[in-house]
């Protein structure tokens, strides 16, 4: 038996490992048994439908050539369609030829009305054929949020996998029914922090998470006090259950300068024992005159508590986003010690400079 005999199951399985996925349409031209199985693999990869690209209408042409091609599609995330009739309705196209219900994840982001169909049209369809749904783990993002947006997460609740909510008007309606997303792993807030009753609440409404994302602005009373040391922060999770141990959780990343705050990382450490990996990506590197922090600096970051609230933790890191006029070696530099590793990192995609402390 060659190659060109393989069975068209194994032929896709063995296509959906080619990357980059760009090959995978070569692949398709080599021989005729290899068309049908390349194409699966290829359209079963999750796309990125960039909408100021000639590949988005080439996407569209593709699928409505033949539409039974929008049931193998199996995740999508469109870029920003900016108020652009054009754009919007070239996504209205796409989203109505691969909403099936073999589809895991649709990702983007609704900044207005206009840009709500997506919304309408999977709570026109969750009307009718909800139960079919049963593999859906991402849909778009909006903000603000509305009554539409809540109504479109509640009716696809039992599936979906990955939410993220921002505090803002309407966000305590969504956070009291948090516990109705039973298949919820992926979990993000963000927003600012009363005192840590205020996020176990949130949290233990979640009790499936193996990925945490908190972007904390301020956590904070409103009122000056001092700060909360490890043993304090103990006796209160431990005194009447306050704190629900999850033993599920594996990632966590801690933005913002509400993220930087000791007490959190201690209360975080307590409650999630099977931590694998934190990054802690603080707000900037830089003071208001301009210096830039070391970042063991006590008046920043408490780096000898953070040391021993992660000490169990297999990898935990420090994630510095930084302006491109700065040379990496200055920050080398004043980032580098000899128990930690410090490399850069280009996000294209965000097109931001990152360089990331690794501490263990």
């Amino acid at each position: 038996m060659t190659a060109q005999d393989l069975p068209a199951e194994i032929l896709t399985y063995i296509f959906s490992y080619v990357y980059p996925h760009s090959q995978i349409a070569t692949c398709r031209l080599i021989c005729k048994n290899w068309d049908k199985p390349a194409e699966t693999a290829l359209l079963g990869t999750h796309f990125y439908l960039d909408l100021d690209a000639p590949t988005a209408e080439k996407y569209y042409a593709f699928l409505s050539k033949d539409p039974a091609r929008g049931q193998l599609v199996r995740g999508l995330t469109y870029s920003a369609i900016e108020g652009d009739k054009k754009k919007r309705e070239l996504v209205k196209k796409v989203v109505r030829l691969i909403f099936t219900p073999h589809l895991e994840a649709l990702g983007g982001f609704s900044l207005n009305a206009a840009d709500d169909f997506v919304f309408e049209y999977m709570n026109e369809i969750s009307h009718t054929h909800r139960a079919r749904y049963t593999k859906l783990q991402w849909i778009p993002s909006r903000s603000p949020i509305n009554d539409l947006y809540i109504q479109t997460l509640l009716n696809f609740k039992h599936t979906l996998a990955s939410l993220s909510i921002k505090e803002q008007p309407g966000s305590g309606y969504l956070i009291n029914r948090l516990d109705q997303f039973t298949n919820l792993t992926n979990f993000t807030y963000m927003g600012n922090l009363i005192d840590l009753s205020h996020l176990e609440f949130i949290l233990r409404k979640c009790p499936k998470l193996e990925s945490l994302t908190l972007r904390i602005h301020q956590y904070s009373t409103g009122e000056m006090r001092y700060v909360l040391f490890e043993d304090e922060i103990l006796k209160w999770a431990k005194a009447n259950d306050n704190v629900v141990i999850n033993n599920q959780l594996k990632t966590l990343e801690l933005a913002g300068d509400g993220g930087c705050s000791p007490e959190l990382w201690d209360y975080l450490a307590y409650k999630y024992p099977k931590l694998e990996k934190v990054t802690i990506v603080p707000t900037d590197i830089f003071d208001e005159d301009g210096y830039m922090f070391q970042y063991q600096d006590e008046t920043w970051l408490d780096y000898e508590r953070m040391k021993e609230a992660f000490k169990n933790i297999p990898t935990y890191m420090i994630e510095f986003e930084i302006e491109s006029e700065f040379e990496e070696e200055d920050l080398y530099m004043a980032l580098k010690r000899p128990n930690n590793k410090v490399f850069f990192d280009l996000d294209e995609e965000e097109d931001a400079n990152r360089v990331i402390v690794t501490l263990r």
